[in-house]
């Protein structure tokens, strides 16, 4: 899945939050990037800033609160999921190596970008050119067109359900209660 694709998935989940909610999000802006920092490798999500259940008069002038989705972890978590590596059921054969079952070509596609987007911080694997097929953490996502319509189905689910976390973390809701209500 490319990241232009996956930028799209999260504009979606943004489009996706009720508009009553939106109205309320202030000074925050939502960035795509390729992997977490290295001491939290599976991270898929991260808010930074000041809740605004926390914000008092003294809150102004901030630099906008920062939520970003990180790509490489949810494709590598939603690519080892059973209901998305299993072998094609249309029976079309093998694919060329390193293309995932399933895949399709890709369309030459406008770019959705997101709030904020911010510059990739992690490059292809050493001899993993662009267009390979092989994405952040060595995972074969596509390759001759992109992701197998069950892979793009689990990232954006997943892609969702990070969304909404992250958000609600800007709305003050803590990852307890969010476990507690199923989005965790």
């Amino acid at each position: 899945m490319t990241r232009e694709e996956f930028e799209e998935l999260v504009a979606e989940a943004l489009d996706r939050i009720p508009p009553e909610l939106t109205r309320l999000m202030d000074n925050v802006a939502v960035f795509v990037e390729d992997e977490p920092p290295a001491e939290d490798p599976e991270l898929l999500g991260l808010y930074e800033g000041t809740p605004l259940t926390d914000r008092g008069e003294w809150y102004a002038g901030v630099l906008p609160d920062r939520i970003t989705i990180y790509r490489g972890p949810t494709l590598r978590m939603c690519a080892g999921r059973e209901d998305v590596t299993a072998p094609d059921p249309t029976g079309a054969g093998e694919p060329p190596e390193g293309v995932a079952p399933g895949a399709r070509e890709a369309p030459e596609g406008a770019r959705v970008p997101v709030v904020g987007e911010a510059g990739a911080t992690a490059g292809p694997a050493a001899g993993q050119g662009a267009g390979s097929g092989v994405e952040p953490g060595g995972v074969s996502v596509g390759g001759r067109g992109g992701p197998s319509d069950a892979l793009r189905d689990a990232v954006r689910d997943e892609v969702a359900i990070t969304v909404v976390h992250e958000v609600a973390h800007h709305f003050g809701i803590e990852d307890e209660r969010l476990h507690e209500l199923g989005w965790g």
